[in-house]
């Protein structure tokens, strides 16, 4: 693995121009290549979520008043949002199934955007993920989406983004903006592989002097930072992204770097997560912000030239900090363990799930039904009719797929013989 003075040293040029140097060229493929990952049933990268800026070049440079009027026109869509530190201002915000956006009212009215793109995707393409147990943010395994598709959405949709500016910005304050641009600030760029374990991930490479920062997140989030170096960064003691927002929803987020993967200059860093986004699929998802952004998404190019680009660029930063990944052939033990983890329920008792066809309530079993029942592991039976039968429960069908896809190893080691009346 690279120490940080060799990354630092060999990445100060500025992205494209280290995309293009002999010493990227030398080393991209000697840690990950395409044949290293003939081994697995998937390997894709994809594009998650994405924060921009619209702006006109001279619009945003003029000093508007604060539009009153706008406001009071639209005052169910006004909401504070942070301009600064312990600064504060009103804005139009509105949400969708997929995206949000919010209009500055004063100053130089920019438009600030948040997207996810597989959201989008799955909206178009009309697509729903299998097999969730909370985390519906990605795409089916066996989906036949490429990294295009997800550049092309992109595309699609900063287009939209500008269109709708300009159409705003003309119906409200009856200027044309001719040189409208896009500023993205924030773009993550999730590796997911299938199958495979982030717990092995992550045991590999704290056996190579990499330690984590593990949040008990439902997709089981781990933030990278080297043990060797003090990255003088601090880290809060919460939940990624479960900060109290500003009437719901920032889109200028407060940006905490968690370890220190350097592009270049200072204020171009990567920072690194892993997840179990659901049984099976790992997740290594790097952030970048404006700066790598800019070179990366360089519209004026081709999909297929910053599909390359990001495709290059991603398994680089994965070689470049030794994160190989091993294929995990899982077992039902595995997946009994997982659940058992997810739900926060005894092994024993998700096991007898797999062959439980009705759940009779009954006194005794009242408790165990109660909290089953309200994680959503228990679902009411209802008939043909569509009529619910009294008393009667089946396990809900996610589980019992997750639970029926895979066989034990050997002998069956968990507790037969119920210790849960009703299972």
């Amino acid at each position: 693995m690279y120490s940080n003075e060799e990354r630092e040293k060999h990445c100060k040029a500025g992205l494209r121009d280290f995309l293009q140097s002999s010493f990227y060229r030398s080393e991209k493929g000697k840690n990950l290549d395409e044949t290293y990952f003939e081994k697995f049933d998937k390997e894709r990268i994809c594009i998650d979520k994405v924060f921009f800026v619209v702006y006109d070049d001279d619009y945003v440079c003029q000093d508007h008043p604060f539009d009153k009027e706008l406001r009071d026109k639209f005052i169910q869509h006004v909401k504070r949002s942070r301009v600064s530190k312990g600064r504060f201002e009103q804005v139009l915000r509105k949400e969708f199934q997929y995206s949000a956006w919010e209009l500055q009212l004063r100053g130089g009215r920019t438009m600030y955007f948040h997207v996810n793109v597989i959201h989008y995707l799955q909206q178009i393409h009309d697509i729903r993920p299998s097999n969730v147990i909370y985390d519906d943010n990605f795409l089916p395994v066996d989906s036949k989406l490429t990294i295009l598709d997800f550049i092309k959405a992109l595309r699609d949709f900063k287009v939209q983004a500008m269109d709708l500016y300009k159409e705003i910005v003309f119906n409200y304050w009856g200027v044309e903006l001719q040189q409208i641009k896009v500023k993205l600030v924030q773009v993550e760029l999730p590796f997911e592989v299938y199958p495979a374990s982030v717990e092995d991930i992550a045991l590999k490479l704290y056996s190579k002097g990499i330690s984590f920062r593990k949040y008990n997140t439902q997709s089981g989030t781990i933030y990278l930072n080297q043990v060797e170096t003090d990255n003088s960064v601090s880290v809060p003691e919460r939940k990624y992204d479960k900060e109290d927002p500003i009437d719901s929803v920032d889109l200028k987020p407060d940006i905490h770097y968690l370890n220190k993967i350097n592009s270049g200059k200072s204020r171009r860093k990567i920072q690194l997560k892993i997840y179990q986004k659901t049984f099976g699929l790992a997740r290594i998802e790097l952030t970048i912000y404006s700066e790598d952004a800019k070179q990366l998404f360089e519209w004026s190019l081709s999909d297929k030239s910053i599909a390359e680009d990001l495709i290059n660029f991603v398994h680089f930063n994965l070689g470049l900090y030794d994160i190989n990944v091993d294929r995990y052939d899982r077992s039902l033990d595995d997946v009994v363990r997982f659940l058992s983890q997810a739900l926060k329920e005894p092994e024993d008792l998700i096991y007898q799930l797999k062959d439980l066809d009705i759940f009779e309530a009954c006194e005794a079993n009242r408790s165990v039904r109660q909290r089953l029942t309200r994680k959503g592991i228990l679902i009411k039976l209802v008939d043909s009719d569509n009529v619910q039968k009294r008393g009667q429960y089946i396990v809900n069908p996610i589980i019992r797929e997750f639970l029926n896809m895979y066989k034990p190893k050997g002998n069956e080691h968990f507790v037969k013989k119920s210790l849960y009346p009703g299972l």
